[in-house]
């Protein structure tokens, strides 16, 4: 359906106030995520055409994710019958929205930009501001609930007594949300070039702040993902940096990789109590949350035997978490921890819930993204790409990809991601916004 100059203004203030609503339904509140998609609709109607889907289509990473989409749909109703004696098979295909929404409003971040690149000073700096300020607002709060028990903006005890949850019932949602969150700032920070947007200083400001609420999560996975970004941020800026940091980097994955090769090995051939007195070898806050390690350890293995049994397209998208007790019981594996759950890891996720040829799909999906950001020139890229790296790497530890208030943040930056590129790709400086 096309659109005229009457609709103009109507599509422009509906987009406004999903991107404004999502923004701040990134870390106050996931109900304004879903306020964001119903604001969409219309917009959705309107802007998506026939050669706008062309030109989303010759996007590799759009391509991967069409292909994620499709398979994760295939693993459900291959598996419909053996989901249906745990939940609707209807609601697991319902979560694939957020990819499919995604796909849809790449048209609708494209007309904005350029709607808004005659005076994007307006909306578009509101917007950004907005954003900046939400998630600073949310860890600040999280902060004064961790040390007083009170959160004031949400009106609630906090959801941890001694980590920081932000404005978040989730402690591990807010975690690994704001890492992704500061691996972007600290890449704009690094990459930042005067505007008339926000100043440098402001912005550092607004890092430190979220950082120290990162700190206070004392989520290492998370942690670990801003680490490991850091060296991305300066892939443009200084080589030397960059790879020297890659050095680091593949150092401390080693050293991190023996160490947790040797507890593995211990996990198995060692007493529970014994293994839990011995665990503590003075790492970061390791001796505090010994079980954690243990837990993600036993749905690893879970996920492995559910795969060898289920290699094409697993046990269906989201339904790990349905089907891991029965795999735990069956190969031994609550001697090891007996809390089940999400797979704790992007990846053994979708390994066990859509095989090997979901698998194949996500990868592709990442990597390309991630070569893409590689080729780009634009400062939207050069700031994306630390977040993507964070993504990709702390997804080892936790399974973000199921949770709905990171996948609707990733979503956002895969679509800035593909709108940028189109930009680039048009060779028109003008259509761009230079932050």
């Amino acid at each position: 359906m096309g659109h005229n100059s009457k609709s103009t203004p109507l599509i422009e203030k509906l987009l406004f106030l999903s991107f404004f609503f999502g923004s701040a339904g990134l870390y106050m509140s996931i109900s304004f995520i879903g306020l964001s998609h119903i604001l969409l609709f219309i917009p959705i109607l309107f802007l998506v055409k026939k050669e706008n889907l062309t030109d989303l289509l010759q996007s590799k990473t759009a391509q991967f994710l069409i292909g994620f989409i499709i398979l994760g749909s295939l693993s459900v109703i291959f598996n419909w019958n053996e989901i249906k004696a745990y939940e609707s098979p209807w609601k697991l295909l319902f979560k694939l929205k957020y990819f499919i929404i995604a796909l849809l409003s790449v048209p609708c971040f494209s007309f904005y930009i350029k709607s808004r690149r005659q005076n994007p000073k307006s909306s578009l700096t509101f917007l950004l501001r907005f954003l900046l300020i939400a998630s600073t607002l949310a860890t600040c709060s999280g902060l004064i609930g961790l040390y007083t028990g009170f959160n004031p903006l949400t009106f609630k005890n906090a959801c941890n007594p001694t980590r920081n949850c932000g404005m978040s019932g989730m402690l591990m949602t807010y975690a690994y949300s704001i890492s992704i969150f500061c691996s972007i700032l600290f890449g704009w920070i690094i990459n930042f070039k005067k505007n008339d947007f926000i100043s440098k200083k402001y912005l550092i400001i607004i890092f430190l702040i979220n950082f120290i609420g990162l700190y206070f999560t004392y989520s290492r996975g998370a942690l670990l993902g801003f680490i490991l970004s850091i060296p991305l941020c300066f892939f443009w800026k200084n080589k030397t940096i960059f790879k020297g940091g890659l050095v680091l980097a593949f150092i401390l994955t080693v050293l991190g990789g023996s160490f947790l090769f040797n507890k593995v090995k211990n996990a198995k051939t060692t007493p529970k109590d014994q293994y839990l007195d011995t665990l503590d070898n003075g790492l970061y806050r390791l001796k505090v949350y010994p079980e954690s390690e243990l837990t993600r350890l036993s749905l690893v293995y879970a996920a492995i035997h559910i795969f060898k049994e289920n290699p094409i397209l697993g046990v269906g998208y989201r339904n790990f978490s349905n089907v891991a007790p029965s795999y735990k019981k069956k190969y031994d594996l609550n001697k090891i921890s007996k809390i089940s759950g999400h797979a704790h890891n992007n990846y053994f996720e979708v390994l066990s819930g859509m095989g090997i040829l979901g698998m194949i799909a996500y990868l592709g999906f990442i990597f390309s993204w991630i070569w893409t950001c590689l080729k780009g020139t634009n400062i939207y890229l050069k700031m994306l790409l630390p977040g993507l790296i964070n993504f990709s790497i702390s997804g080892f530890f936790q399974s973000t990809l199921i949770d709905g208030e990171i996948t609707f943040f990733l979503m956002i930056i895969f679509a800035i991601t593909i709108v940028s590129q189109q930009l680039e790709g048009n060779k028109n400086q003008e259509e761009a916004v230079t932050l």
